[in-house]
């Protein structure tokens, strides 16, 4: 798994990361850490199974994207699992507002369990498909900004995302280098779903224990028509865009 002062040593020695990590925050990260690898072990929602894993291949590349997010507004993360990125964002941003939709009852359990025993304030977790709640009036252009990793294909993810954002709000989508270099030719039909495509970018770490991570950016210049999104058979069978 990794022992405590390996996990400890790493996250003293994260000086390249875009934020600054004071005691309580590696506190509450290294409590994050510890109880996702002992619920990974029953449950096995990651293929990173030890500690150390876990730490460099889902929550460094998580706090990365804590620059693109303002440390107050109303944060949505789509699909998050075990809470990635989500979870590592807010503990580095602790006065955002931070609310995770996911499917899975095992995943939401353990965002409790997170939430409860790193006593996380305005965290809230919401269990079911995003493509339905996604139509709940309570939610639907409520978030300043959504953030996701590509759970599917990513004009899956942007018809699920968009109908969130509130106009002038933005998307986050982690993607492949592959995905982010193809998706300024499909700008025509993001519109469809009320958003535009602004750029994509990614995060370098200068050290090569760590892994480039790529993602694409969209504003959200209208609001979403309420056919948006679709049943997730109907957005698989006749996505966006091919």
């Amino acid at each position: 798994m990794g022992t405590n002062s390996d996990i400890s040593e790493l996250l003293d020695d994260l000086s390249s990361l875009p934020v600054e990590l004071d005691e309580q925050v590696k506190s509450n990260l290294f409590k994050y850490i510890h109880l996702f690898a002992k619920w990974n072990e029953r449950l096995n929602f990651s293929q990173s199974k030890t500690a150390i894993e876990i730490l460099t291949n889902l929550v460094v590349p998580s706090l990365y994207f804590s620059i693109l997010v303002k440390p107050d507004l109303n944060l949505l993360d789509l699909g998050s699992g075990p809470g990635i990125p989500g979870i590592p964002i807010k503990l580095v941003l602790p006065d955002l507002s931070l609310s995770i939709i996911e499917a899975n009852q095992k995943c939401c359990e353990f965002l409790k369990t997170v939430k409860s025993e790193v006593n996380i304030n305005e965290l809230h977790i919401i269990e079911g498909r995003a493509e339905e709640i996604a139509h709940d009036s309570n939610l639907r252009a409520s978030f300043d900004t959504v953030i996701a990793r590509s759970f599917s294909s990513l004009p899956v993810l942007l018809e699920t995302a968009s109908p969130f954002i509130k106009t002038g709000g933005t998307l986050i989508i982690q993607c492949s280098k592959k995905e982010s270099s193809l998706l300024h030719k499909k700008n025509e039909r993001s519109i469809t779903v009320g958003a535009t495509f602004q750029s994509v970018g990614a995060f370098e770490p200068e050290s090569e224990e760590f892994e480039p991570v790529y993602y694409s950016l969209f504003l959200k210049i209208s609001e979403t028509p309420d056919i948006y999104p679709r049943s997730w058979n109907k957005m698989k069978s006749r996505p966006l865009w091919q």
